[in-house]
């Protein structure tokens, strides 16, 4: 009789379960829809405004994290240039420790620019990164 009593007790907990779980599902679909812009009909001036916040809310913290993500991202980029310009500058003072005869100039691209273009080249981009870097950290 008790084990019986009991099978029906269990069997009317878990149907409660079972109404309040899918009470729940449905109220999170329909809260979803509401989300995506559906179903706003039978929703009232207050229900709105309250969905409006969160979509605000949730639209700040999308924005704030994307921003976040971009200014990583420069970050690395600053470095990497950073790094870049070492790299130069130390590959250029070793092309100048080398002593180079005329020929090798000639052969190299000298007579055609390129070495001065070059080099002023590289000379701005470390000049931009340095200006670059300052304005990032007054920002």
């Amino acid at each position: 009789m008790i084990s019986a009593f009991k099978c029906v007790h269990d069997e009317l907990s878990s149907q409660q379960e079972y109404l309040k779980l899918k009470a729940r599902y449905e109220s999170l679909q329909r809260f979803q829809r509401n989300l995506m812009g559906e179903d706003l009909g039978p929703l009232s001036s207050k229900d709105l405004e309250t969905l409006e916040r969160q979509l605000d809310s949730s639209l700040k913290q999308i924005r704030s994290t994307r921003t976040q993500f971009m200014l990583d991202q420069l970050g690395d980029l600053q470095r990497k240039e950073h790094l870049l310009c070492e790299a130069n500058r130390a590959l250029r003072q070793r092309m100048e420790g080398y002593q180079i005869n005329s020929l090798q100039l000639n052969m190299s691209g000298e007579d055609m620019g390129y070495g001065h273009h070059h080099h002023h080249q590289i000379n701005s981009w470390c000049h931009l990164y340095s200006k670059t870097s300052f304005l990032i950290k007054l920002i």
